[in-house]
């Protein structure tokens, strides 16, 4: 929160771990976190990131970046 108050312009994102708790509460929470314009990309074990639909139109994953 004090990023995205600093720094207006930049992209905030939290980044958790890919397991069910987290993809439930990014669901719980969508709302709220594009109202602050930040994104929750999830993590996997093999270090693959993913981004769910909402904050971008798409999900992005670390593969196509």
């Amino acid at each position: 929160m004090l990023t995205r108050s600093d720094y207006a312009d930049y992209d905030v994102a939290i980044g958790s771990p890919d397991a069910a708790t987290y993809r439930a509460l990014n669901r719980r929470t969508r709302g709220s976190l594009d109202l602050l314009g930040m994104q929750l990309p999830f993590v996997a074990p093999n270090g693959r990131v993913t981004t769910t639909p909402g904050f971008a139109d798409e999900p992005v994953t670390s593969d196509e970046r």
